[in-house]
């Protein structure tokens, strides 16, 4: 289940933690998630599955524009030549709220 449809007050810093409220049982609970855990940068582009994107990222935010919904992870990332690109990511991919807790998942089952 994505964790923006059982979580509010959704946020992320500059160093790439992920900040929430997450419902459980009807009560919220606070939990954060360092994304350069599970999300990485392979040669300017955006990856599940790897680490530290945020060492070679700037401007990280949620949803960059009108059109991106608060899952997005939106950023600039730069290649293996120094340039840089937008790039952006639908955390609900893989990001769920497991009881109260922000978890990274893999696979959904």
């Amino acid at each position: 289940m994505s964790f923006t449809k059982t979580s509010k007050n959704i946020a992320i810093d500059s160093s790439g933690n992920l900040t929430a409220d997450c419902s459980s049982g009807g009560v919220y609970y606070s939990s954060s998630l360092d994304l350069n855990s599970c999300v990485g940068n392979d040669d300017g582009v955006i990856k599940w599955g790897s680490s530290n994107f945020s060492h070679s990222a700037r401007n990280i935010a949620l949803g960059s524009s009108s059109y991106d919904k608060d899952s997005y992870l939106c950023c600039d990332l730069k290649n293996e030549s120094g340039n840089w690109g937008g790039v952006r990511l639908d955390l609900d991919d893989h990001i769920a709220n497991i009881n109260g807790v922000l978890t990274y998942q893999s696979s959904w089952f």
